[in-house]
């Protein structure tokens, strides 16, 4: 299997591209991740994350109503391009193992982007609308908020078919119950006055302890964590997400984990990051096969 991330143009001038490759070996499986894939109009364009995220389509229905495209945070596009890889190459290594023939996987990350569009592109074939960028107050109640000591997200689920009035009791806000709100339709026509109570009503609350207690109602809250918010949570600490490693210089460092765990084969996190230098001697001499006076001689002349 061989794995790459580089323009379409590239191999093919080193020699390596997939049909000289598969002649020395039929049963290769060659996986390609570039901006636009190895064909079409755009495959030799050059993008970085925020290019392929627009190209994508899915930029456009992200950000504030009334302000322009955003996009999300990190590379949210290469991060999908790749999970689509991964899945698409573990296919064709499923392919090889029953046949023994390879093949060349072929990953467009626009594409990739554009796979999150699925209910959008429904919508706009079946019936010509386009989704838009949503204003704060849209009858949508999973809806960032503010709170006393930070945001949350409130989601108690209304389109699964919970009971309104099941909400309006949990909040204790008697007005929700006003008959303008009771039916998802008459929310969205209300939605601007709704999201101003509900606005009104976060912002007074401590997050965690709504979190807690939506929870016990069975609604699907979440709470926007801080950095030091994310170290201390009782989740992360209950599966020893977080691990403390000792610094020769710097003392005690909290890294983050491994995103997962392997029942038969665990992680483990052995040292910590070397210092300046701290590996020159066993890799000069033991690796690359240096005497030691060589190496005194190149820390002498400052090359080391």
């Amino acid at each position: 299997m061989f794995w790459l991330r580089t323009s379409p143009r590239v191999m093919v001038s080193l020699g390596l591209d997939y049909a000289s490759l598969q002649k020395i070996n039929p049963s290769l499986v060659m996986t390609s991740i570039s901006n636009f894939g190895q064909t079409g109009p755009y495959r030799d364009y050059k993008a970085s994350d925020i290019v392929e995220y627009a190209m994508g389509g899915l930029m456009y229905i992200s950000g504030a109503y009334d302000r322009e495209p955003l996009k999300h945070a990190f590379n949210q596009a290469q991060f999908k391009s790749g999970t689509d890889g991964a899945s698409a190459t573990l296919i064709a290594m499923y392919h090889q193992r029953l046949s023994g023939e390879g093949q060349r996987v072929d990953i467009s990350i626009q594409e990739a982007v554009a796979t999150g569009l699925r209910d959008v592109v429904n919508n706009f074939t079946y019936t010509g609308a386009v989704r838009r960028r949503q204003p704060n107050h849209s009858g949508d109640l999973s809806r960032l908020r503010a709170s006393s000591d930070g945001h949350l997200i409130p989601n108690p689920g209304i389109g699964a078919g919970l009971n309104w009035n099941v909400m309006v009791d949990f909040m204790g806000l008697p007005e929700l119950g006003d008959e303008k709100f009771n039916t998802p339709s008459a929310r969205l026509v209300n939605a601007e006055e709704l999201g101003q109570i509900l606005d009104d009503y976060f912002v007074k609350q401590n997050k965690y302890e709504r979190f807690y207690a939506a929870h016990e109602k069975r609604f699907i809250f979440g709470v926007v964590q801080s950095p030091e918010e994310v170290m201390a949570d009782p989740q992360f600490a209950a599966r020893k997400y977080f691990v403390d490693i000792e610094h020769p210089t710097l003392g005690t460092l909290r890294y983050p984990g491994a995103p997962f765990e392997m029942s038969g084969t665990p992680w483990e996190a052995r040292s910590p990051a070397p210092t300046l230098g701290q590996h020159n001697q066993e890799v000069i001499t033991q690796r690359l096969g240096h005497t030691t006076e060589q190496l005194a001689q190149m820390r002498a002349m400052q090359i080391i």
